[in-house]
């Protein structure tokens, strides 16, 4: 789990700097959100495809 999850941040980590350079805000408080956001979203959607395509059933 953790190297998928690290794929995934790194992921997001290249596509937050991408999403700063297009959308090019005034302030550095608005590039440290949308990194961070970015970050946040790859991460959470690399977890949820991780799940479905492992294969592993999931304890409730």
């Amino acid at each position: 789990m953790l190297k998928s999850l690290g794929i995934a941040t790194t992921i997001g980590l290249v596509f937050g700097f991408v999403l700063v350079w297009w959308v090019a805000p005034d302030k550095s408080s608005g590039s440290v959100f949308l990194v961070i956001l970015s970050v946040i979203i790859c991460a959470a959607v690399g977890i949820i495809f991780e799940r479905i395509f492992s294969g592993k059933q999931i304890d409730r």
